[in-house]
C-alpha cells in the first residue's frame, strides 16, 4: 500500500504542512494532515472507500485550499 502527499505549494516534500491519505488495512483510509511532529495534535479523520472524495473536498475546503466563487461554485 502506498501514501499519497498533498502539499499546497511547491516546496520539497514534507518540508511544510501537508496532508497524508493512506488506505488502512480495514478497508478504510486515514486522512492526516501532518502540521506538527506531535502526532496527538495532528488533524486526522478515517472514512469509507465510498467517502474518500467528499472528505478530501471538504478537507480542502476547510483550509480553502482551493479557491471558491461567492456563489460557493469551483473555478473549472
Amino acid at each position: 500500500m502506498f501514501d499519497l502527499c498533498v502539499q499546497q505549494t511547491d516546496t520539497p516534500p514534507q518540508s511544510g504542512p501537508y496532508l497524508r491519505i493512506s488506505p488502512l488495512h480495514s478497508g478504510t483510509v486515514e486522512f492526516r494532515y501532518i502540521d506538527t511532529a506531535i502526532a496527538d495534535r495532528q488533524w486526522h479523520r478515517e472514512a469509507m472507500a465510498e467517502d474518500v472524495v467528499s472528505r478530501l473536498d471538504r478537507f480542502l475546503d476547510q483550509l480553502r485550499w482551493i479557491a471558491t466563487a461567492p456563489d460557493g461554485a469551483r473555478p473549472s
